[in-house]
């Protein structure tokens, strides 16, 4: 700074060329006579020239210095290269692609372990993403809004990274399969030398569709009557939606479960099956898209008897389990009798649990049935993968049977048969 007690302040002047402004120029910035230092951002890639004047007010009139000699500064925009070569890209542009990459570009291919250097295959690559001919892709959006976008600095680089989306070929190693792919977290680097792309990783994953939610059975407490499943479900949001698959077991295990059925109407929100009385059913149903591709399995429904009557006889198994009077007596009505082979056992008796253990959980539901006529059900549960799920008094019992009834307006297990 000049040392001159008359100056008040500062004028900042900023250009595109060497030439010397003009003396009306409007300045971008001011700075009091004590600062020695201006910055500003969100300027685009070029190279400035930054000019100062120094300011000397006198009877309400400024008098401006000279310009003092340019400093100039080549700005990299890193966020705006990434986004001018996506510009290039969705135009089709090699020429505008390839001239955006630096002399030491890499690359990673999706689907493969290691970076290439071979630029024409970049370019190419994304130049046949937008082709005419399937399968290609539709748009390229950069998610500059989530939570994991960032930008860091090191050395003479920038490092972006952002959420995005490209829908199309999923790579040349899958060539055949017309699929879509998003980018999980799309990695840029940019130079702060010259502004070129030194480095890009899409860090590709399948896009699969949605799974449908909400997936119950409509008709749970007239399964008898209608002799019928209807299976109810909410739609995923995807537009390439062909369809969902139905499928059935005996165990909560969908891996063991067998696909029966198929719903062909994307649009579709109900299906009814056929009723299997006394041995329960668990169904789950999932959704397939245009490209063959299926979801994750939706949460199970079991048929057979309802969730909350399911729910209640596993608290109580586990409620004995802890060996829990309080929690056992939440669950059961007050003349609540165990069986252990032919001898009965009230509520107090059972609850003190002498020369007692249960096996942990999980339990598995093997058999179930409403008592018809009753508002009662009985449910068989065992431990998973079987063996003994409960010794009392040195007698081994493989399963446990639980009945629950309501007493006014509330399930209540009321008896429970431990049998081996």
């Amino acid at each position: 700074m000049p040392n001159d007690p008359e100056i008040d302040g500062y004028r900042i002047y900023r250009t595109t060329t060497a030439a010397t402004p003009e003396d009306t120029a409007i300045p971008i910035g001011s700075v009091g006579k004590d600062s020695a230092s201006f910055a500003e951002s969100s300027l685009t890639t070029g190279r400035y020239y930054y000019w100062v004047r120094s300011v000397d007010e006198y009877s309400g009139v400024e008098i401006l210095s000279d310009y003092s000699l340019p400093k100039q500064v080549y700005v990299v925009n890193a966020l705006e290269t990434v986004q001018q070569f996506v510009a290039f890209a969705l135009a089709r542009d090699k020429a505008g692609m390839a001239a955006m990459l630096a002399t030491d570009f890499k690359w990673m291919p999706v689907g493969e372990l290691y970076a290439s250097i071979d630029q024409t295959h970049f370019v190419n690559d994304m130049y046949d993403q937008f082709g005419t001919t399937a399968p290609i892709a539709c748009c390229w959006e950069l998610q500059l809004s989530s939570p994991t976008f960032s930008r860091s600095t090191a050395g003479t680089s920038v490092t972006i990274a952002v959420p995005g989306s490209l829908a199309g070929r999923y790579s040349d190693l899958y060539s055949t399969r017309t699929r879509r792919w998003m980018e999980v977290l799309e990695t840029w680097k940019v130079s702060l030398t010259d502004g070129k792309l030194q480095y890009f990783s899409a860090g590709a994953r399948e896009l699969y569709p949605g799974t449908p939610t909400a997936f119950i059975c409509t008709n749970m407490n007239s399964l008898e009557l209608d002799n019928a499943v209807n299976l109810a479900w909410q739609t995923p949001e995807d537009p390439q939606l062909a369809g969902y698959r139905i499928y059935r077991g005996t165990k909560n295990d969908f891996s063991q479960a067998l696909e029966f059925d198929e719903v062909s109407d994307p649009a579709a929100t109900a299906f009814s099956a056929d009723y299997f009385p006394g041995a329960p059913v668990y169904y789950w149903i999932v959704a397939c898209d245009s490209y063959g591709e299926v979801s994750a399995p939706s949460t199970p429904v079991l048929t057979g008897v309802p969730n909350e009557i399911r729910e209640l006889a596993e608290s109580f198994l586990e409620a004995s389990y802890r060996k829990s009077e309080a929690d056992v007596k939440l669950y059961t009505t007050v003349d609540f009798n165990a069986y252990r082979l032919t001898t009965k056992f009230p509520l107090e008796s059972y609850c003190d649990f002498t020369d007692f253990s249960m096996a942990a959980s999980p339990y598995e539901l093997v058999f179930s049935r409403p008592v018809l006529g009753e508002l009662k059900y009985e449910l068989t549960f065992i431990v998973k993968d079987g063996g003994t799920i409960c010794t009392w008094s040195r007698i081994s019992c493989t399963s446990i049977i639980v009945q629950i009834s309501s007493v006014d307006g509330k399930w209540k297990v009321f008896a429970a048969t431990f049998a081996d």
